[in-house]
C-alpha cells in the first residue's frame, strides 16, 4: 500500500506541473526531472527544465512548499 501511496502522489505532482506551466502535451508524454540547487530541491519538465517548482525550500530541515504537505507521506 505504501508504494500504491508514494505514486500516486508523483501523480498529483505531475499533475501540478502540468496546471501550472499550462503544458499541452499528453499528460503520458510529461516526464518529472529532479535536481538540487543549494538546499532547495526542484522539480522540472524533463523536456524544458525552465519550467521548474520549489518543492522544498531547506531539504535538510524538511521544509516543504506550503500546498504541498498533502503530497509527502511522513
Amino acid at each position: 500500500m505504501h508504494q500504491r501511496e508514494q505514486v500516486s502522489s508523483f501523480s498529483e505532482l505531475k499533475d501540478l506541473l502540468i496546471r501550472t506551466f499550462q503544458i499541452e502535451r499528453d499528460r503520458a508524454f510529461v516526464k518529472l526531472h529532479f535536481s538540487e540547487n543549494g538546499t532547495e530541491l526542484l522539480m522540472h519538465d524533463y523536456d524544458d527544465h525552465k519550467k521548474a517548482l520549489a518543492l522544498s525550500r531547506d531539504m535538510m530541515n524538511l521544509d516543504i512548499r506550503e500546498g504541498l504537505n498533502g503530497f509527502f507521506i511522513s
